[in-house]
Order: C-alpha cells, then structure tokens, then sequence
C-alpha cells in the first residue's frame, strides 16, 4: 500500500486551511506528542487542493496551493517528512503507514533519520537478542524504556530500519543495544573453563553478558579449547564464519606457547616439521606443523589443523609432558595483549579477516 506526501511547495501557503492544520499540529510537534498516519497528515492538504482544483472560492487558503509536481510517493515503511518552511508544518513530521505503526507508536524527541531498506519489528528484535519474551518488551516500550534516534517507541510492533550503526542510535532501559547478530568476540579464556553449553563447572558462556544465552541465533566458540588451555577463543552467532574457521579443510594457522616439564632435546623441529609424525590411535600422520624454540622448556608451536588434544599429543610422542599450553595467534589475529584472563572483546570486520590471512 502507498500513500501520498507532498514535498515543499515554492511558495507557502499562509492561512485558511494551512494555517488550522498548523493549529492543529503545532503544539503536539513542540509537545513532543506527534503521531499521524499519512491520512491524518494529509487529509487538510488534499481537501485544500481539492477545493483549488474545482476553483471554489478560496481566498482565505492564499494563492499558492501545492502544484502537482510536488506530490510524490511516500514509502511504505517508514518515512520523515521535514516541512521546515512550511506555516503548518513548523518542526518534524513523522508519517507512518497505519499498518506498521498504531496510535501512540511514538513520542518525539527529536528528528530520527528512518531510512533504510530493512526493517524490523521492535519487539521482535530485542527478542530475537536475549532481552526478554515479547511482552516484557512491549510492557518496556510502554514505560518509555526504549529509545531510537532521541525519540521514544511507545509501541513495540513498530518496525525500525535495521542497520550496522543501530547499537548507537537505540538504548534500551538507559543503556546501548547489544550488538546485532554476526557479532564476533575475542575472549582471553582462562584454564580451568570450559568451552561448553551444558558440561558441569564454569563455562566460557559464563563470562558473558546473561541475556547473551538466549540471543538467536545462539553464540558458539569457534572450535574449542580444552578445559587446561588457555588463550584466544573466539564466539560467534554466525554459522557460515564459524565453519569457515573450524572446517578441517580451512586449514587456518594456529599458534600455541607451551611450557614443558622437561628440557627439548633438539630433535622436536624436524619431527614436526616432516610431515610423518602419527600419534597414537591415529592412522594418518600429521600436517607439518613449526617449531619455534624460545627456551630449554618453552617454544611456539604452529599447526593446522585440530585433532584432539593435538600438541598435548605431540610432546608426548617425544617423551615430554605439556604443563601449560596457551593460544596465542589464529592466522596473522593475535591474541590482544591488555585482555585479561577472563575478559573478553568485540571484533571488527578487519580484525576478523586477520584469521584468513
């Protein structure tokens, strides 16, 4: 369904009809009361055109009535009009189609930008991120609790354009959204916590926000570090980039920081580098993987691929035990040297692609 909306006219219209609907509109736009559907906003319009185009007597509507060039369509989402010469306009208007915003739908508080070419419905995107069933959203955008662009959402089956900058322009009760799904988290994990939903002890999950766990699409870890290891883990909720980076055919290079029990014999680099290395109850031998010694009982150690308990393994085919094992790098992404154990960080775009190079 479209409607009509006028863009502004050369010149202004300055009594009769235009100025009752400036009466009418003037007070709720500086009250911050504002809320029509495209009907009620241009319904003294086209009865004033109307009335021009029969040529009845209109004397007190002034000369300059909106030309037909001037009408143009009016999106069916969401659409801002700013009539800011107009008498009767004096302020923002913001028309919204009937069936996407009832009566009350907003309270303004300054003039959103609403264009976009996505959009959602309020409650259930705050839903679909943890924030509560959709009622317990609808009872907070009543109390005023959710916020867009300064201006309040009073009714949560309003649809709002959906974009990468909406974390700044929305809060919900007195804080910043969440981030929006295909979000990336870089997490220092701690030994001892382990990287799963539903095992016994602390989990990786634990050291996010609550609502988090109920976020759909859910957060996973992107493969897993066993419960003694320690370092960079990375969560996301985008399937396609998680199997991307945990695929076996990806590939991806992985560095570790081992501490030893005993010292290296000097035999460790060829091995591991030869490519016929095949541990115990495997049949294949392993990729080559690099060695780097930093001292008698520590080194860097790159691999890549991801068999279980892998580097563990690896020493202990040499006759050496691993007493700390720590993840430092996946591909050229470092592990971030001011995020402490526990703590975690949202990744950018480019921060993320660092894992493929």
């Amino acid at each position: 369904m479209t409607g009509t909306a006028y863009t502004e006219p050369s010149l202004p219209w300055e009594n009769g009809c235009c100025e009752s609907f400036n009466a009418r509109f003037r007070d709720k736009l500086f009250n911050g009361e504002i809320f029509c559907s495209p009907s009620q906003a241009l319904a003294p319009i086209e009865r004033s055109r109307k009335h021009h185009n029969t040529k009845r007597p209109h004397g007190a509507l002034g000369d300059h009535p909106p030309a037909p060039e001037t009408i143009a369509p009016m999106d069916r989402k969401l659409t801002v009009l700013q009539h800011t010469n107009w008498t009767f306009g004096v302020g923002p208007i913001i028309a919204i189609e009937p069936q996407v915003a009832r009566r009350g739908g907003f309270r303004l508080r300054g003039s959103p930008d609403l264009s976009s070419s996505s959009f959602t419905r309020v409650d259930r995107l705050l839903s679909s991120m943890g924030y509560g069933a959709r009622k317990d959203i609808a009872r907070l955008a009543r109390s005023g609790g959710i916020v867009f662009d300064q201006a309040e959402i009073l009714d949560a089956s309003v649809r709002i354009p959906v974009s990468a900058d909406l974390p700044r322009r929305m809060t919900v009760a007195g804080s910043s959204l969440d981030p929006l799904a295909g979000l990336v988290v870089m997490m220092n994990k701690p030994s001892g916590v382990t990287c799963s939903h539903k095992e016994a002890g602390e989990l990786v999950y634990d050291r996010l926000p609550a609502r988090w766990r109920r976020r759909k699409p859910a957060i996973s870890t992107i493969g897993r570090l066993d419960k003694q290891t320690s370092g960079l883990l990375l969560l996301t909720d985008d399937g396609d980039l998680l199997h991307r980076i945990s695929s076996p055919r990806s590939r991806l290079r992985k560095t570790y920081r081992v501490t030893l029990a005993r010292p290296l014999d000097g035999t460790e680099t060829a091995l591991f580098a030869s490519g016929r290395l095949t541990l115990r109850g495997d049949d294949k031998p392993l990729a080559p993987a690099v060695l780097d010694i930093i001292s008698e009982t520590e080194a860097l150690i790159t691999v890549t691929e991801g068999r279980y308990h892998q580097v563990r393994r690896m020493f202990a085919a040499t006759g050496n035990f691993v007493e700390a094992l720590r993840r430092e790098r996946l591909g050229d992404l470092c592990l971030h040297e001011n995020l402490a154990p526990g703590r975690w960080n949202l990744l950018s775009e480019e921060e993320t692609a660092l894992v493929f190079r």
